[in-house]
């Protein structure tokens, strides 16, 4: 099996290292030079290999359909690279084109799809490998792998979930590819319940809101987690110790509250616990002036402060 791997990321990372060790012949790898989260692009990483490197934007140009017929591609993986493949481009593997996107399909097509199933608080998410069209995150699914969303889950956490997933499918899809074309499958996606997340999209307008129920501001602020990463949605705000800061890291404590919504107090090793509509939630760390410092820091910041104006 001859494949071409178009790809960006962690996941594009995963995929090539599973085919490297897998009996399919990567013919040429489409990636930008941005950096992954190991500091290396997945060009340098595919050329440290011995691969042929393609740049990413050369799936916009019909011309790219002559390179793959030249290479006798059998199929394109497409992991993570958010270009739009041209369409004639589509059309010159003998199998197609296929896309590993971190959501089920139709329900989460588009863009940060882990952090918008922990907000809305989905019990489950998963993964869709699906032919690919002119559409976007549109073509007949082939396979999907549904996981549970865990309490403590975050927007890196369940990503990561997603990427596991997703490299055991893509190699599933080659396998079959490779000893029966006809028993991948082929299901249509309902149109009709479509819902497509935009870049821009948020869920949070302005700062949390203290005075919604805990299970609400703990999704919320774990579907905006990427700590140590950085945040494609940035970083939830709040009021705490008399001042606005970023929330990074939030836990909830199943106990009921006896002061107002937004009352802080201290907690366990550095952290506080905020009062909610329902029950205590623990924050262990927050963003102050571009730096993570421990919560606890702000009660203290807060009363030295209060001692300063008396």
């Amino acid at each position: 099996m001859r494949v071409v791997l178009a790809a960006d990321e962690a996941a594009g990372v995963q995929v090539l290292r599973a085919l490297d060790r897998s009996p399919h012949e990567v013919v040429a790898v489409l990636a930008p030079e941005r950096a992954t989260v190991t500091g290396a692009s997945l060009s340098t990483i595919a050329r440290s290999s011995g691969l042929p490197t393609w740049p990413a934007e050369w799936v916009l140009d019909p011309k790219l359909c002559v390179r793959l017929e030249a290479a006798a591609t059998d199929v394109v993986l497409n992991v993570h690279s958010l270009y739009r493949v041209h369409e004639a481009a589509l059309e010159a593997p003998r199998f197609g084109w296929f896309n590993l996107h971190p959501g089920l399909l139709p329900d989460y097509a588009g863009l940060n799809t882990t952090s918008w199933a922990i907000a809305n608080g989905e019990a489950t998410h998963g993964v869709t490998v699906h032919r690919m069209d002119s559409g976007i995150d549109a073509g007949p699914i082939a396979y999907e792998e549904r996981f549970p969303i865990g309490d403590e889950d975050t927007g890196l956490s369940l990503s990561a979930k997603c990427t596991r997933a997703g490299v055991r499918l893509m190699l599933q899809l080659t396998e079959a590819l490779d000893e029966d074309p006809t028993s991948v499958p082929a299901r249509p996606q309902d149109a009709s319940v479509l819902r497509y997340f935009k870049s821009h999209e948020r869920p949070l307008h302005g700062p949390l809101d203290w005075a919604q129920p805990s299970a609400v501001v703990s999704r919320l602020v774990r579907a905006y987690d990427f700590y140590p990463l950085a945040s494609p949605w940035g970083v939830p705000m709040a009021i705490l110790g008399g001042r606005e800061v970023g929330v990074l890291g939030i836990g909830r404590t199943h106990r009921p509250v006896d002061a107002p919504a937004g009352h802080a107090k201290p907690g366990d090793g550095g952290t506080i616990e905020v009062a909610c509509a329902d029950e205590w939630v623990q924050i262990s760390r927050v963003s102050v002036d571009d730096r993570i410092v421990p919560a606890a820091s702000l009660l203290d910041d807060h009363t030295s402060r209060n001692r300063a104006n008396a």
